[in-house]
């Protein structure tokens, strides 16, 4: 499986980035952003880690979830 960071979620994460920026630090922003990519890679090498998310089952596809830090993650 291969990582692939949506509009959206570059957005969010960068929304997360200022908040934090902003409210704590600089340095406290970019751990939790570095924490947060780091922690994406555990999907990357183990896709099925995660719990299977209920508002999604039906489709083709099994969809999952991955709490990291302060966003949910889904493969």
């Amino acid at each position: 499986m291969k990582i692939i960071w949506s509009v959206f979620a570059k957005r969010q994460l960068q929304d997360i980035f200022d908040y934090y920026n902003e409210n704590a630090s600089l340095r406290v922003a970019e751990k939790l952003v570095e924490g947060i990519v780091d922690e994406s890679f555990k999907l990357e090498r183990q896709p099925e880690i995660g719990q299977e998310e209920a508002l999604l089952t039906g489709y083709d596809f099994t969809y999952r979830y991955l709490y990291i830090k302060v966003i949910k993650l889904f493969t």
